[in-house]
């Protein structure tokens, strides 16, 4: 039996594209970040596919395929196991797919690697949006009295963010005089 040069090339490629979503599957309970920035890439390139081609983007079966590949990286993720550097790509993934309690644990434990200042916010960005989705009031006090927004732009985020959102989570637990104290704090 004889195959052509252009048969071997196809056989290649099939095979490469069958094995790449194994490796990034891997890598994801190792290492979180390579997990998140392949799927960010990935995302990213259908996207520019279907604006250089100019076909409509079918966006409920992209975010689906989206969904189910983070779900597959995360299959193996352990927060506990996981290195707490890495801890915040963790945490963003668990987010993206709806799981609160775990993107609490892993940006939690990224809080522990001692971060910058932005990467240190967004963590606790995502702190709260965890103890906002369990209505834990307390959890929202505590993390807003250490939150120091890096930025006028942040802060004036941070701000607009407690107004319209925690300041009302706090008043429906607390009382309404302490969701207009957080506010003025």
């Amino acid at each position: 039996m004889r195959i052509s040069c252009k048969s071997t090339f196809a056989l290649c490629g099939i095979a490469i594209s069958l094995f790449i979503p194994l490796v990034s599957g891997a890598q994801a309970a190792n290492d979180p970040e390579a997990a998140l920035k392949s799927i960010n890439s990935w995302y990213s390139d259908q996207i520019k596919q279907a604006r250089d081609n100019k076909t409509t983007l079918d966006t409920t079966k992209l975010l689906a395929e989206r969904r189910a590949k983070i779900q597959a990286a995360l299959k193996d993720a352990d927060v506990e196991k996981t290195e707490p550097s890495k801890c915040l790509a963790l945490a963003q993934l668990y987010s993206s797919v709806q799981m609160q309690k775990e993107s609490l644990a892993a940006a939690k434990r990224f809080l522990t690697s001692n971060p910058v200042e932005a990467q240190k916010y967004s963590a606790q960005q995502m702190i709260l949006n965890g103890y906002q989705a369990s209505g834990d009031v307390s959890g929202i006090l505590e993390m807003l009295d250490t939150m120091k927004p890096y930025n006028p732009t942040m802060a004036a985020n941070l701000l607009s963010l407690t107004a319209r959102s925690y300041a009302g989570i706090v008043a429906d637990k607390k009382g309404l005089q302490a969701g207009l104290d957080l506010i003025a704090k």
